[in-house]
């Protein structure tokens, strides 16, 4: 159920699929389902939703984690936990904890996962001010999302690549990298509706 969420438009009522799988979750005691769906709630939020609502959701999806046996989505609630502190301006405390997380991903070994957390990085360098900090992450993502043939990310670490791009004058690579935003966003968009 939590899966079909992603099928379903928002207007058609995501959000009753999440809490549909809440309670699957909760009767089963599954508590790696039960972190899936607070991170999925977590995720659905409004882009204008205050951020300490996102991560309050965030963190006890990672609390269900840790009470489960999916190592890999540890590792994914750790990276959005520790992306909300950066966009707190916690920087200190949010690339630390996107370091760890990018070291449990690495152990499990997903390069898709590897590459977003990279991704992930990259956006919290943004958010400190450190554009090449920032644009030597992306490229690391890149590099390992093309390796592993996980273009899924590629969209949003190719329009986050052009932010920093053009930040340090760079515009014309940044154009570059918004082209290749378009051509993957809308690869997606033709993949999603397949």
């Amino acid at each position: 159920l939590a899966k079909l969420y992603l099928q379903i438009e928002v207007d058609e009522g995501r959000a009753k699929y999440l809490e549909k799988a809440l309670k699957v979750f909760e009767l089963l005691d599954n508590m790696d389902g039960l972190a899936r769906v607070w991170n999925l709630k977590a995720s659905q939020l409004s882009e204008d939703a205050p951020i300490e609502q996102r991560l309050e959701l965030f963190e006890k999806s990672y609390s269900y984690s840790q009470k489960g046996t999916d190592k890999k989505g540890q590792g994914v609630c750790l990276g959005n936990i520790g992306l909300c502190h950066c966009r707190l301006n916690h920087f200190e405390k949010g690339l630390a904890i996107l370091t760890e997380s990018l070291e449990k991903v690495k152990q499990h070994g997903n390069k898709a996962l590897i590459g977003f957390t990279l991704f992930q990085i990259g956006e919290a360098q943004r958010l400190k001010g450190d554009h090449h900090t920032a644009i030597d992450y992306l490229q690391q993502a890149e590099e390992i999302l093309l390796s592993a043939n996980a273009k899924v990310y590629l969209n949003v670490v190719y329009k986050e690549w052009a932010t920093n791009l053009a930040a340090v004058g760079n515009y014309s690579e940044a154009y570059e990298k918004i082209l290749k935003f378009t051509d993957h966003f809308t690869d997606r968009i033709k993949f999603d509706k397949q």
